[in-house]
């Protein structure tokens, strides 16, 4: 189901009241094939950035 929302586009960066996100939600109740899908969806995500992408996603941001 996971890795479905992801494919639908669910942001997986998204976080909770507590600031958790999906993964560490899925790592505390122990669902290792969720953790394991969003690690997947991340290392590919990441690997289809351009180094330009890459380097502005890792600038923190002005809140």
């Amino acid at each position: 189901m996971a890795t479905l929302l992801l494919d639908r586009g669910a942001n997986p960066d998204l976080t909770n009241n507590l600031g958790q996100k999906p993964r560490d939600v899925a790592q505390l109740h122990r669902h290792h094939r969720i953790v394991l899908s969003l690690d997947s969806y991340n290392a590919r995500k990441t690997s289809n950035l351009t180094s330009h992408e890459q380097a502005t996603a890792d600038r923190p941001t002005d809140s």
